[in-house]
């Protein structure tokens, strides 16, 4: 089971690296590599019946204090489908209200470990 919640917690880290990645092309949220990826970590955090289900947190990175956390990993979703909106704003024209929904969310985001 130790082996387990380690490697979880360094694909939890590899995930979490790679949040502000540049998609590939824009691309509808649910085609998104790193947003599958980071919604899957927080299923599997969430699944009854696993190792990882009763440890919180999963662990610290070396270079801060901020544990990872089933809310951290909750956060980083939020970031990326955020990210992901901002990068179809930018990447074509969108009706003012979207524009204003995306940057209106900046100021919600919840911090992520750096």
């Amino acid at each position: 089971k130790i082996n387990d919640i380690i490697a979880f917690e360094e694909e939890c880290w590899q995930a979490l690296d790679v949040v502000t990645k540049e998609p590939e092309s824009p691309c509808d949220p649910s085609d998104d590599e790193v947003l599958q990826s980071l919604q899957s970590l927080l299923d599997t955090a969430k699944r009854k019946g696993l190792s990882v289900k009763n440890v919180e947190p999963f662990g610290k990175h070396s270079s801060t204090s901020i544990p990872l956390t089933r809310d951290v990993l909750e956060n980083a979703v939020s970031f990326r489908k955020w990210f992901l909106d901002l990068k179809h704003v930018e990447s074509g024209r969108e009706r003012a209200p979207f524009v204003d929904g995306v940057l209106k969310g900046f100021a919600t985001l919840p911090d992520l470990p750096p």
